[in-house]
């Protein structure tokens, strides 16, 4: 029954046990719950797949190099041509 309180007397068998209440609805709140439900677990699963491409294995950059991780290629210095006299 959705209202409140009985229409009629119900009999001593019928009486239900707890206190009588409309059943709770969906609403736009429990659909923003399912939405943050459904967004964490995209992302958990997204760095999941990102961390298995380095095989779960990280390495801190060293405190000597202040942090900074440099992804540019070393090169050596070639050494200078002499210049031409005269």
């Amino acid at each position: 029954m959705i209202l409140s309180e009985p229409s009629s007397k119900p009999t001593p068998d019928e009486t239900p046990a707890g206190p009588l209440y409309r059943k709770p609805r969906a609403d736009v709140f429990t659909m923003l719950l399912v939405l943050a439900l459904l967004a964490i677990l995209l992302a958990i699963t997204v760095l999941y797949a990102i961390m298995k491409e380095y095989d779960f294995k990280f390495k801190a950059p060293s405190a000597a190099s202040g942090g900074a991780v440099s992804t540019a290629p070393q090169v050596a210095s070639a050494p200078a041509a002499p210049s031409p006299a005269g």
